[in-house]
């Protein structure tokens, strides 16, 4: 799992934890984020999602084209 998923206060908070690659984004990656995705839109009590990301350097410094 490289996205961590918390729910606090009915807010959704993603995480995407790839900080060795600067959070790049891998098709496994992007198919976690479509499941955290229905997970939020299936639960009624969240009504607010954050999408964040691990590390100092960078939110998301786009796709891994190594992939």
């Amino acid at each position: 799992m490289e996205i961590d998923f918390i729910v606090q206060d009915h807010t959704a908070c993603l995480t995407i934890d790839r900080s060795h690659g600067l959070n790049l984004l891998t098709p496994d990656l992007m198919r976690e984020l479509e499941a955290h995705r229905g997970r939020i839109n299936d639960d009624p009590s969240i009504r607010a999602g954050i999408l964040t990301g691990h590390g100092t350097k960078a939110f998301c410094a786009g796709t891994d084209i190594q992939q």
